[in-house]
């Protein structure tokens, strides 16, 4: 927190926390996160991609198709969003756990 109150406008310092929290399971917390990013700098599609798994991961089902549909639309090949909208086809089909994208 220390840091990113020093650096209020730096998305990154919010990315890196959400990134963390993900990997604690605190999905609802990274989300938060990850919709500050996404306020802060919405061309970078990497922070939607975060929080499409952020949101998977709590049965947000909806909104973690929205959030790659929105990467897809900042940068058409982007072949992780792809991936996982293809995977979100099969209801079977468990995505793993956080990575970076």
């Amino acid at each position: 927190d220390s840091a990113i109150s020093m650096m209020p406008y730096g998305s990154e310092m919010y990315y890196e926390r959400g990134y963390s929290k993900m990997q604690l399971k605190k999905y609802k917390e990274s989300i938060l996160d990850f919709s500050m990013v996404i306020n802060k700098t919405p061309h970078k599609y990497h922070a939607y991609i975060s929080r499409a798994i952020a949101r998977y991961h709590i049965d947000n089902f909806y909104g973690a198709k929205q959030d790659l549909k929105k990467a897809l639309s900042k940068d058409h090949e982007n072949s992780i969003a792809k991936e996982y909208l293809d995977k979100q086809k099969d209801p079977y089909h468990e995505w793993p756990n956080p990575s970076r994208p």
